[in-house]
């Protein structure tokens, strides 16, 4: 009988470990999701942050584009009316102007 008992008090033993194991495990688990949760969050606000600065400054850019010198980019105009850049004594005439 002692015996039968030793091996019932060894059982709930073990049994109360495993539960407190099992409820170490949930915990971290939990905990890891948060973390998990919040690096998506924050990453997610940064390209959002990033994709905003972008289409603003791309709304920029059009407007100076539409603004422009009738339509003429931002190079360098010249005296005979034609912008683009000069180097080495070339003329390099823009794309969008011709």
């Amino acid at each position: 009988m002692a015996k039968a008992v030793e091996v019932v008090r060894e059982n709930a033993i073990v049994r109360l470990r495993l539960e407190d194991e099992a409820k170490a495990a949930t915990a971290a688990q939990l905990q890891r999701a948060a973390q998990v949760e919040q690096v998506s969050t924050s990453f997610e606000n940064a390209c959002r942050q990033m994709l905003d600065t972008l289409a603003a400054a791309s709304t920029e850019l059009d407007a100076t584009a539409q603004a422009g010198d009738g339509g003429r980019c931002r190079a360098d105009v010249f005296d005979d009316g034609q912008c683009g850049l000069r180097h080495a004594g070339e003329f390099h005439q823009c794309r969008c102007c011709g």
